[in-house]
Formats: C-alpha cells, sequence, structure tokens
C-alpha cells in the first residue's frame, strides 16, 4: 500500500510563495503544490503578468500631470519665469541687456536650467519647450510619488493580494496631493498651487527620488540623487543633504564605520558653507542693510517667526495629518519602509529648527537668510503628506465612518489652496475632518491583504480624489484667459516692449514702471529696475543694496512687495503708480539724468510731461528724453 504524502508547512518567514501564494513543501520528493487549486494559481499568474503596467502607469501619470497643469494655470513668461528669462535672453543676445546689474545675479544662482533652455532653445520654440519641461518633470512627480506610495504599501502586505490596478490607483495617492509641491502661502505650504517653470519645480524629481531612495533603504544612492539637487537648485539641495545627514546620523549609530563616513560628508558640507559663506562677505554695516531689504521682500520667509498665526496654523494643519498615522506604532515596531520614511521626517526638520534657533539667539548671517528657513519647512510637510496619503487609502479598508473622514480630508488636501475653494470653507472642512480623526482612533497599518469590498473601498477612494483634480482642471482650461503657450502678459504691456525691440539699439537703458515686470523678456532692452528683481538680487548679495537704492529713489518704499496688476490688490497697485508718478513729478529730468535713461515708459492713465512722445497705445506711452528716435531696428 502506497504511503500517504507527508506535507508541512514552511516555516512563516518563508511561508508565503510570489505574491502572497502559500506553499506546502511535500517531506518526500521535494515538490511544490500551492494553496489554494491551480485556478488561483493561473489568477496569480495573470496578476504577475499585470504587475508591471508601464503603459498604464505613464498613462494615468500624464493624465494627472496635465489636470494639475490646467488646474494650477500653467503660464509661460511670467511672475517668477519672466525674471529667469532674463538669463536666458542676456546668454542669447549678448549686448542686448548691456551691463544691466540684474544680469550678474544670475551667477549667485549657479542654476544648469536655465543654460539648458538656452542651449536647446530659440524664442519661437521656447514656449514649447518650457511646457513640455513642467509636463515632463510632474509627470516624473507623479510616477515617483507612486512608486514611494507602493514601496509603503508593500511594506504593509497590502499590496500582496491587491489586482494590480487597485494597487496603481491607491499608490496615486501621494501623487494626487503632492503632484505640483511648491512652496505656496506662507513657510512652504505645500500643495497644488503652482506650476510656473522654475529651478523649484525642476529639482521635485530629484527630492522625491532621493526620498525614495532612502525609503528603500540605499541610502548612497539617496545621497548622490540630493547631491544632484544642488546644481538645480542650491536651496533645496542644501535642505535634502542636511535631511539626509540627520537621517543617516540618526539610523547609522550601530556601524561605526558607516557613522565615521557619515561624519566626514559633514565635514565636508561644512567646509563648503564656510567657502560659500567667504565668497559673498560683506561688512558689518551692509549685513544690517541686507536684511532691511529681506525684511522688505519676503520676512517671513528669512525670519518665519514673523509670519501670522494663520500661517503657523497651515504649517501645523498640515504636519498634523502626518502624525494621525504614526499615533498607535513606535517607530521601531514599523515595517523598514514606514520607519525609514518617519526617520527622514523627522531629519528633515533638522534644518528649519536649527535656523530659527540661530535666529532667536540673534543671528546676524546674511548666507542664513538667503537659504530661507521659512521656505525650508517645504520638506517636512512633503513628508507628512505622503505618509498621510497613504495611511488614507489603508484607511480605506477599515471601516466606513473612518473611510469618508479620510477621503473627505484627501479631497480637501487635494483642493487645497486652489482658488475656487473658499479658504475659510477648506479650514473648516479640515478641522471637521480632523475632528472626526481624533474622535475615532486612527488604525495603525495593518498587515492583512485587501479584501474584495476593501479594493472597491481604496478605488472608490482614489479614483473621487483623481476626479477632484480633474474637475478644477477642467474648470480651470474653460476659464483661462490665455493659451500655455503665449506670454501671460498683458496684450498692450506686450506690444511696448516689441516697440523698444525695433525701435531702439542693443543696450539702450529704459526706465519703465517699477511696479511692472518681466521687460526685458520681449524687449530685449535693460530696465533701470523692477520690484521683482529684488527676489532675485537678493542671493546676490551687495547687488541687492543698490537695487534697493534704485527702488526708493523710484518711490517704492518702505515696502518691496511686488504691485504687479497681476498679482496685487487694487488698492497697493493704485498706491504703487500714485508713488512712482509723485517720484517723476518732483524731480523727473533730475532722476532721469541720474539714471543715463534714453527713454521713460508710463502708462497713459499716470502720465508725466518728460521729453517728447514718441510712440504710444492703449495703456502705455513711451517718452524721449532728448526727444530723438533711433532709427527702426529689423528684429
Amino acid at each position: 500500500m502506497g504511503a500517504l504524502p507527508l506535507t508541512r508547512a514552511v516555516p512563516e518567514g518563508l511561508e508565503r510563495g510570489g505574491h502572497g501564494r502559500r506553499v506546502l513543501v511535500n517531506a518526500g520528493p521535494l515538490r511544490r503544490y500551492t494553496v489554494p487549486a491551480m485556478e488561483e494559481s493561473r489568477r496569480d499568474r495573470s496578476a504577475l503578468r499585470r504587475e508591471g503596467m508601464p503603459g498604464l502607469s505613464v498613462a494615468l501619470a500624464t493624465a494627472t500631470a496635465l489636470c494639475a497643469l490646467a488646474v494650477c494655470q500653467y503660464r509661460y513668461g511670467i511672475f517668477d519665469q519672466a525674471q529667469y528669462l532674463v538669463g536666458v535672453v542676456g546668454m542669447q543676445d549678448p549686448g542686448a541687456l548691456g551691463d544691466d546689474p540684474y544680469l550678474g545675479a544670475f551667477g549667485a544662482l549657479r542654476s544648469v536650467l536655465w543654460p539648458i533652455v538656452a542651449a536647446a532653445t530659440d524664442e519661437a520654440s521656447r514656449p514649447l519647450f518650457c511646457l513640455l519641461i513642467a509636463l515632463a518633470v510632474t509627470v516624473a512627480n507623479v510616477l515617483l510619488l507612486s512608486a514611494l506610495g507602493r514601496a509603503l504599501l508593500d511594506a504593509s502586505g497590502a499590496a500582496s493580494r491587491a489586482a494590480p490596478l487597485t494597487v496603481l490607483l491607491a499608490v496615486l495617492a501621494p501623487a494626487l496631493v503632492l503632484v505640483v509641491p511648491k512652496e505656496q502661502n506662507w513657510f512652504g505650504l505645500v500643495s497644488l498651487g503652482d506650476v510656473e517653470l522654475t529651478a523649484t519645480l525642476a529639482v521635485l524629481p530629484l527630492v522625491f527620488a532621493s526620498m525614495l531612495a532612502w525609503v528603500r533603504g540605499r541610502p548612497w544612492i539617496s545621497l548622490l540623487l540630493a547631491a544632484a539637487a544642488l546644481p538645480v537648485h542650491g536651496q533645496t539641495g542644501a535642505y535634502l543633504l542636511t535631511a539626509w545627514w540627520v537621517a543617516a546620523a540618526w539610523d547609522g549609530r550601530s556601524s561605526p564605520v558607516r557613522l565615521a563616513a557619515v561624519a566626514l560628508i559633514g565635514a565636508i558640507g561644512a567646509g563648503a558653507v564656510a567657502l560659500e559663506r567667504g565668497a559673498v562677505a560683506l561688512a558689518d554695516e551692509q549685513v544690517l542693510a541686507l536684511e532691511e531689504v529681506g525684511r522688505g521682500l519676503y520676512a517671513e520667509l528669512i525670519d518665519p517667526r514673523t509670519g501670522p498665526l494663520t500661517a503657523w496654523c497651515a504649517v501645523a494643519t498640515i504636519l498634523l495629518l502626518g502624525l494621525v498615522p504614526a499615533a498607535r506604532r513606535v517607530v521601531r515596531a514599523r515595517p523598514a519602509p514606514e520607519r525609514r520614511l518617519l526617520v527622514w521626517w523627522a531629519a528633515s526638520a533638522a534644518f528649519p529648527l536649527a535656523g530659527l534657533t540661530l535666529l532667536e539667539f540673534g543671528a546676524d548671517e546674511a548666507l542664513l537668510w538667503r537659504l530661507m528657513i521659512g521656505r525650508s519647512l517645504m520638506l517636512p510637510q512633503i513628508a507628512a503628506l505622503v505618509v498621510f496619503s497613504v495611511w488614507t487609502m489603508r484607511a480605506l479598508a477599515a471601516g466606513r465612518r473612518r473611510a469618508v473622514a479620510a477621503v473627505v480630508c484627501l479631497v480637501l488636501v487635494v483642493a487645497w489652496p486652489v482658488a475656487q475653494v473658499p479658504l475659510p470653507v477648506v479650514a473648516a472642512g479640515l478641522g471637521l475632518v480632523l475632528a472626526l480623526l481624533a474622535l475615532n482612533p486612527a488604525p495603525s497599518w495593518p498587515d492583512a491583504g485587501l479584501s474584495t469590498p476593501a479594493r472597491r473601498r481604496v478605488c472608490a477612494g482614489a479614483v473621487t480624489a483623481l476626479a477632484v483634480v480633474g474637475a478644477l482642471g477642467i474648470v480651470h482650461f474653460e476659464q483661462r484667459p490665455y493659451p500655455w503657450l503665449a506670454s501671460g502678459q498683458d496684450t498692450a504691456w506686450g506690444e511696448t516692449q516689441r516697440w523698444a525691440r525695433n525701435a531702439s539699439a542693443p543696450g539702450t537703458l529704459f526706465l519703465t514702471p517699477p511696479y511692472l515686470s518681466g521687460w526685458r523678456v520681449d524687449s530685449h532692452r535693460p530696465t533701470f529696475g523692477e520690484v521683482k528683481d529684488g527676489g532675485l538680487l537678493f542671493y546676490a548679495g551687495e547687488p541687492a543694496l543698490g537695487w534697493a537704492h534704485r527702488m526708493r529713489q523710484l518711490g517704492m518704499e518702505p515696502s518691496f512687495r511686488l504691485a504687479e496688476p497681476a498679482a496685487a490688490s487694487a488698492r497697493s497697485l493704485h498706491l504703487s503708480r500714485r508713488a512712482y508718478q509723485a517720484a517723476l513729478e518732483r524731480g523727473g529730468h533730475a532722476l532721469v539724468a541720474w539714471t543715463g535713461a534714453a527713454y521713460v515708459v508710463l502708462e497713459r492713465t499716470h502720465d508725466v510731461e518728460m521729453g517728447a512722445a514718441v510712440w504710444s497705445n492703449d495703456a502705455f506711452v513711451v517718452r524721449s528724453v532728448d526727444g530723438t528716435v533711433v532709427a527702426a531696428i529689423e528684429p
């Protein structure tokens, strides 16, 4: 009589086969049988084939990115991007801007983004090229954040039995709330809000890639990615390297060799900071003057202590959302990826805490101001929102009440601070959700796989948040006053610039309304100065002092806050116009002689008799100081 086959279960650590299958090993012949039956095995193999769905991942990421570009009103050639494009004009058209001091400020930035744009485009192709870069950056953000969400879901065991499409939708959750994280409002509040192509946006894939490498247990790759951020955006690179160093020192105490390597890297970083500080050293009186300029530009970024209570409440709300899933377990009891993310989260707060401490003890340090402590708060907020959004997808499987609260909170975070949603409504909604979460204790990250009903809830939550982004995108796109590839500048302002380009010689200096921005981009001519210039000149140190003096001569004091039509309130714009007109009426001819300007550009509603009017349109008048006009030059 044949013996019955004897089987034994594989030890717990080896019990799971590929993709969650439980395996029994025959104690006689070394054969394997999968449980349950062959039909489930076939389903598992089918899931394995579908699991790597790069095409679907890229398609969903691209759709999400396009929605984000529409929600955030992507535009070319205005606000910060217009100021950075000045450097591109200077590279492509040498001599056109003369010795405009604004060009020198680009040396302080040392970003590789704009030389690439200058080398790869001409004036006609630049708008499309910038749009494609913004789209590629946003798609990369979605894919990297999805990979980060997948790593966390895998660690909890949730992805092992869920269908691939379910997992794909679930891991999009971090991307939904952070698809275009950039400093918003006060203190680096991160949410949908800005997709201008600047170095700040371009560096984000490196931020997320460094986080992902750290969470996956690859600290040295994380370090290389953080270092790679430096030539793209120096500020963010400094934040990342500081976060990495603190996390590595904290996480590597058990290995003396690793700790020594981390200490060496810290010493190299300290030396680099000392060299940077020495390169832009200022006299004591210049340091005090630069602090005054910085506080006039953006006091809350160089000194967060000056921010209003509402700003601190916004930061506290974001950080509190991240603490919700961390409430039940100590760090050591978590799976490794979760633990690493929480360590990175804590480490990312080291830079702002250290900076605030230095300011509290009265540090007068120009380098510290240029690093902008307030902006560095974006890193812990990014980590907090990643933790919360992944936990939200997990909470959907825990029960109806908790699921509703989590989804409502996720949707509100996605929508905040988009202009269509009134801020008080969002604030009240977030407060209500936080109260519900506090009353309904937060679950820890479950280790069991998702059941079929739970999968449906996860899908419903992710699709709901996707629908919010898509609907807002459609609304913004339909209401858009300008196309994506056209400059968002006022038409009359652009016409004036193009006239100046055709009717004046390269290097001809214009005196333009300082509260308007972007003059150099289309005119290819220098201007005496714009209020917006200060944001970049501040990084150059001493040149910012000369800019501040010029702004005071034009009446732009006591604060250097931007007052251009697209960004300012009607009252602040009116005050800026009146101040500029008064400065010209007081001593316009002497002011023009001091500046060396050949032409003065005035708004028709605030015209001042200074020389002969040589050109005008519905909004602007151009006056020649000596009454002569240079023959038109072919563009």
